[in-house]
């Protein structure tokens, strides 16, 4: 598999699953507890719905759903936390299992092979750091993606509206 060396400052790492993802600390403004989320009707999976937080209405990522994995189940001890990241001058919040640490590298090796065609698009690389691997996130592109697959969910929707009015 191609490697190639990129210098890396620093990054927060959480997990979703077994998966550890990675996000340059750059681009969170705050990791808080869960809220209630507005759901919006027929939305693509990826979507979860809308925060409401300090008088910003900001979009939820459900990352469970972005990496195929369960969500598991809300107890006092593991109730998730949701991390709030700006990047552009957009935010995206993304629900995560718990945060771990901020990690320092200076250089570092990285691939992207092994990811599926989808997850391609919305990580900017995989960390291989000793045994395991960070899979970077890239925020502005999670948010494009989902704003594009919601878009084609409600296209979808109205094309079927359109047909069943015409029979």
């Amino acid at each position: 598999m191609p490697y190639t060396d990129v210098s890396v400052n620093e990054i927060m790492t959480f997990n979703i699953g077994n998966k550890v993802i990675g996000l340059d600390i750059h681009h969170i403004m705050e990791i808080i507890e869960p809220l209630p989320v507005v759901n919006v009707p027929h939305c693509h999976r990826f979507f979860k719905g809308f925060i409401r937080h300090r008088n910003d209405i900001i979009p939820v990522a459900d990352l469970y759903n972005v990496f195929g994995v369960s969500e598991p189940p809300l107890t006092s001890k593991s109730s998730g936390k949701y991390v709030i990241t700006s990047y552009h001058n957009r935010k995206i919040t993304l629900t995560v299992q718990n945060v771990n640490q901020i990690n320092k590298f200076n250089h570092v090796s990285l691939e992207k092979d092994f990811l599926s065609e989808d997850l391609k698009s919305i990580v900017s690389s995989v960390i291989k750091d000793n045994d395991n691997e960070i899979i970077m996130l890239n925020t502005d592109a999670l948010f494009s993606v989902i704003k594009t697959l919601n878009q084609r969910k409600y296209l979808d929707i109205y094309k079927h509206k359109l047909k069943t009015q015409q029979s």
